[in-house]
């Protein structure tokens, strides 16, 4: 009975070995499979990360693009407001040009018409001289029947 005992003990190790050896085989499968997956999976990761460095670098070129058109527009915004400055400057001042030019028109306009009165002026001035002259010589006719040469107009 001993022997039976032992043999039924020494076949249960057996047993327990061959499952054991068996579970050890299926672990070391499992271990295989899992460093199979592992390895893809850090394959997939490195593949992922290359994508996700070239999208960002991507994506930082854009930005730096955009930066500098930006930056251009806002230098261009700076040049059109210095010219809207000088452009309101020159607009000013050819505005007081004007005013001076209109205000030396009317000025003109008044010596103008100053001139054109004088002259009307002189012209009846002159038109009643040569009356006066002409009332003279016929008064000298009346008294004095010769030509008279003191007064007369050449």
């Amino acid at each position: 009975m001993a022997a039976a005992a032992a043999a039924d003990t020494a076949a249960d190790v057996a047993a327990d070995a061959a499952t054991a050896a068996a579970d050890a085989g299926e672990a070391a499968a499992l271990a295989e499979a899992a460093g199979t997956a592992a390895a893809a999976g850090q394959a997939a990761a490195e593949v992922a990360q290359t994508a996700a460095e070239r999208d960002a670098a991507r994506v930082q070129a854009t930005f730096d693009e955009q930066k500098a058109v930006m930056e251009e527009m806002f230098g261009q915004i700076e040049s059109l407001d210095a010219l809207r400055c000088q452009l309101e400057a020159q607009l000013a001042d050819a505005t007081a040009t004007g005013d001076e030019a209109r205000t030396l028109l009317a000025e003109t306009e008044a010596a103008l018409a100053a001139l054109a009165a004088a002259k009307v002026e002189i012209e009846e001035e002159q038109q009643h001289g040569n009356t006066m002259d002409q009332q003279f010589e016929e008064f000298l006719a009346k008294v004095n029947p010769a030509p008279c040469t003191l007064h007369s107009k050449p």
